[in-house]
């Protein structure tokens, strides 16, 4: 599933930390996977949003970092503080990344709690009145281990 990670295992209770100090609770399989992988490079990377209108691919997984090394750039600490987040609605949080900069996305509040999302960054999602809004995120499934069974 995950052929290279820079990071190193982090504890469950590490996760937990993380998730109390963002202010979120990770869905169960979500946080299995930061268990047992802390993010990396997936080997199977494709996939397709679930209304077919766009395909990209998730070429690496954020994972925790502790001890914030020179990987901090590819870690959930560093990227949910960056502005990246800044421009996605308050309920949906980055977890990985295609080669373009885009984002795989997990929704962690609300009623679309748990479902993954690709954000694309090239378009405005601000309304007329500078509210961000969803029209640049796609859903590509409602679980994380549904978008795991997706990746091609």
């Amino acid at each position: 599933m995950i052929k290279k990670n820079v990071l190193k295992q982090i504890s469950l209770s590490k996760i937990e930390e993380f998730a109390t100090e963002q202010g979120v609770i990770f869905p169960e399989d979500y946080e299995k996977f930061l268990y047992e992988y802390n993010g990396g490079f997936p080997v199977l990377q494709k996939f397709q949003t679930m209304d077919k209108k766009e395909n990209s691919s998730c070429e690496i997984f954020f994972g925790i970092d502790d001890d914030l090394t020179i990987y901090k750039h590819l870690t959930l600490n560093e990227v949910w503080q960056s502005n990246i987040k800044m421009d996605m609605p308050e309920e949906i949080y980055p977890i990985g990344q295609d080669g373009g900069g885009n984002q795989i996305c997990i929704c962690l509040k609300g009623e679309n709690y748990g479902k993954v999302y690709f954000y694309d960054h090239e378009w405005w999602n601000e309304d007329d009145e500078g509210n961000i809004t969803w029209e640049n995120l796609y859903l590509i499934a409602n679980s994380f281990t549904e978008f795991l069974e997706k990746l091609h």
